[in-house]
């Protein structure tokens, strides 16, 4: 059964595409406003609420911006308040699970509604 929940997403302001990754990258999307994104490999990673989202954000980050967003079949993966280098395993791929920011989800697909 599909579920779909309000989510927040943090994206490349400028591109409106994945965070912390290369565009060769096989994890790289791109999210047009309205339109469901599925990812090639894996889910996609979002946050329960926005607070959650600017937190993850900061205020050293200024490229990134957050998004509201659908998402379908969302897992939460809460953890432990976050660490800069925290945020640095986690985009590396080097980590999962108990060294997530708070409030980290991932879905089967997403879909930005602003």
């Amino acid at each position: 059964m599909k579920k779909e929940v309000v989510v927040w997403k943090v994206l490349d302001y400028r591109t409106r595409a994945s965070v912390g990754l290369k565009s060769t990258s096989p994890l790289f999307l791109r999210y047009p406003v309205g339109k469901f994104v599925k990812p090639m490999v894996g889910k996609i990673f979002c946050f329960s609420k926005k607070q959650y989202a600017t937190k993850f954000v900061g205020r050293k980050i200024v490229r990134w911006s957050i998004h509201k967003a659908i998402a379908i079949n969302p897992i939460s993966i809460d953890t432990q308040a976050i660490h800069e280098d925290q945020i640095v395993r986690f985009w590396s791929g080097k980590t999962y699970g108990w060294l997530t920011p708070d409030g980290t989800m991932v879905c089967d697909a997403l879909k930005c509604i602003d």
